[in-house]
């Protein structure tokens, strides 16, 4: 034990000797490319995960809330094709059938009644073609097929932030019966990425026809429009629960029912306190449930991900190679003059070894700094403005620890197989210089 403390002792004295006595020049730019690294790695995942995180929590904010709650047999039919072709449509549309959440302000209560349970919002939901004339001619007709949902305003805004993401006109209000509420990718402006496939421009106080697929046909007045950059939130429009109600001939029902809870991340133990209700007839979700779908989207981005982070480490690791093995060449007679008075080859070994990590320690050490001194602030103060949404740079504690990790390593197997190289020769060839 004595021994081993002492030979490491000795490493750590030849590999701060060889650091202090080196190029400076070498020193810096050996230090820069380790720093470079790890920040380009810490960086891209970063950046991964928090476009991750953004679009996650914008379909649990905007769109999904905690739970979604629908009725066991709700099911997807088509429009008949009469209702498309009477205003211009053949395509067949998908509508939700008749099948309802059945005394919805009594379900309402019971879910509320659960420790943990904020809020609860209801929707009625369907599909509706909207047709837009500009000029009220009949003539150059936008037309498109998009979700209608309807909303209790006071209670909606304690499940869904839309309130806070509208960009023009005003948020629904109770008594609304003929004012309707759009999302972005629905009106065609206001940065969305649909407008071919949009009502080419409409806006606050423009009015578009509605035709339901139960043949009710109705004029509504654009009153507000939001942009949450939430795809599922933004092909959305809303309507006041009473209008819904009127259209569809119900009462005191709901397609959907959206909770909010107070630990996010515990939903599934919160679904099984709902099961525990003895309400019958209910499908429960989770939001994390919903985006199942978009695992091979995530997946996608983390391959580019490693990619980019392996090429990254690769490069650190060739840098520190070479800089070892110019050193470990050039210093061959004092190798060689080491082992003739008795120093064992791992000795030396191991000083590069020691050489190699301190490069990498400081190269993180200085990448940290850059990253919460100046990258995690700037983005903070400056968000980017991406399709998942206004997007800052946050960094994982996990990410950090297995990118130093990664770096360290890289760095210990770059400085030991040059050293390694040359101190296995034989003592007379390298004093020599052969």
């Amino acid at each position: 034990m004595f021994k081993t403390i002492k030979n490491w002792r000795i490493s750590w004295f030849l590999a701060s000797r060889s650091i202090l006595r080196g190029s400076k020049g070498t020193l810096a730019l050996t230090i820069l490319v380790m720093a470079l690294s790890f920040i380009n790695i810490i960086f891209m995942a970063s950046l991964i995960f928090s476009m991750m995180t953004t679009m996650e929590q914008s379909f649990r904010q905007q769109a999904l809330g905690d739970i979604v709650i629908t009725p066991e047999d709700a099911t997807e039919i088509s429009f008949q094709d009469q209702d498309a072709s009477s205003i211009g449509l053949t395509e067949k549309k998908q509508d939700y059938n008749p099948k309802y959440i059945y005394d919805r302000d009594s379900v309402q209560e019971k879910l509320l009644s659960i420790p943990g349970v904020l809020a609860t919002t209801a929707h009625y939901v369907a599909n509706a073609n909207f047709v837009y004339d500009p000029e009220n001619d009949g003539e150059n007709e936008e037309k498109g097929a998009w979700s209608v949902k309807s909303i209790n305003p006071e209670k909606e805004m304690t499940v869904t932030g839309i309130h806070n993401k509208m960009v023009s006109g005003k948020y629904l209000e109770a008594n609304d019966r003929d004012y309707i509420m759009v999302g972005r990718d629905i009106s065609g402006g206001f940065g969305s990425p649909y407008v071919e496939e949009s009502l080419g421009g409409i806006q606050v106080g423009d009015k578009v026809k509605l035709i339901f697929g139960n043949g009710v046909q109705r004029e509504y007045t654009i009153k507000g429009i939001f942009a949450t950059k939430n795809m599922l939130a933004d092909m959305t429009a809303f309507l006041s629960e009473k209008e819904m109600e009127s259209i569809l001939g119900a009462k005191n029902m709901a397609s959907e029912i959206l909770v909010r809870v107070e630990n996010p991340g515990q939903e599934r133990l919160y679904i099984e306190k709902i099961e525990g209700l003895g309400i019958s007839d209910l499908k429960m979700k989770s939001w994390q449930d919903f985006l199942a779908s978009s695992a091979s989207f995530t997946d996608s981005f983390m391959v580019i991900n490693l990619i980019l982070s392996g090429i990254g480490l690769i490069v650190a690791g060739a840098i520190i190679f070479i800089v070892i093995y110019i050193n470990v060449v050039n210093k061959r007679k004092q190798i060689a003059i080491l082992k003739a008075i008795g120093m064992e080859a791992k000795i030396i070994v191991n000083s590069y070894v020691l050489q190699s990590m301190f490069y990498a320690v400081i190269g993180i050490s200085l990448g940290l700094l850059f990253i919460y001194g100046f990258v995690i602030p700037y983005f903070l103060a400056n968000p980017m403005n991406l399709p998942t949404g206004d997007t800052s740079i946050t960094a994982n504690p996990d990410t950090l620890v297995t990118a130093a990790i990664s770096l360290i390593s890289v760095a210990i197997l770059a400085g030991f197989f040059p050293a390694w190289m040359v101190s296995r020769g034989q003592i007379l060839d390298a004093m020599r210089g052969e």
